[in-house]
Formats: structure tokens, sequence, C-alpha cells
């Protein structure tokens, strides 16, 4: 048995309401496991990272493939589910997050500087610790 090994999902089914909260959303999901003949389904699966409850998210969908790893006989599925973005609400105009006159904006740089071309004299011969100026 190789371990850890990826494998690939597809929901099935989603248990929950969408959009929700994220606790109270969960999948059966067909598995194809590489060490295990057949496809297989779980059930009452979740992603391995999800958003806090104080945020509805968007279920996937039936169909959606999702891919999850197997260490020590432990699935872990490594999917996200996103924010379920609804219509902005009436109200007064929105503000702008930064203005062109805050103080706190740092103008951008060059990053490289300029070089001035005609202050660079080259002569021939042998090298000179003395400094050079160009001939005018």
């Amino acid at each position: 048995m190789a371990d850890p090994r990826l494998i690939l999902g597809r929901i099935a089914a989603v248990n929950g309401t969408s959009p929700g909260r994220a606790s109270s959303i969960s999948y059966t999901i067909a598995v194809h496991d590489p060490n295990v003949e057949g496809i297989f389904t779980l059930e009452r699966q979740v992603p391995a990272k999800r958003l806090p409850d104080e945020i509805d998210i968007q279920a996937y969908t039936l169909g959606d493939i999702v891919v999850g790893s197997v260490e020590a006989n432990r699935v872990r599925w490594h999917f996200i589910e996103l924010p379920a973005f609804g219509p902005c609400p009436t109200g007064p105009a929105p503000q702008p997050v930064i203005s062109p006159e805050d103080p706190l904006i740092i103008p951008v740089l060059t990053p490289y500087p300029t070089v001035n071309t005609q202050s660079v004299a080259i002569q021939s011969g042998s090298p000179s610790t003395e400094p050079t100026t160009p001939d005018e």
C-alpha cells in the first residue's frame, strides 16, 4: 500500500442548504483510489480547510471533480468552497478605500537609477587610480 497518495472524487450528493454556513454543508463523494478496485462512496465529507460560519458559502454542485489525499488511512479533501456573494445592499454611495490625497501613499520609484553618460570618460592605456574628466 502506497502512503500517502492522491485520490480523485466526484460530488455525488450535497447535504445541507446552499448557500449557507460551512458547518451545515457536507458531501457524498464517489471516490477513485488507485489502490482500491472500483469506485466507492464516502458520506459526510468536508474539505480540510473551510471559511468560518460567519461567511455563507456556495456548495459545490453535483458532478464537480475534487482532489483529495489518503495518509495513514485518513482521507483529506483539498478543495475550497467559495463565499456566496450576494447583491450589494442599497444605501449611501460607496467611499473609496484609498484616496489619491492620502498622505500614506508612497510614490512609485524607478527600480534603476539613471546614468549621466556625459560625465563618463573612457581612456585607453593602462588603468590609473587618478580620477579622469572628459575632454571638452
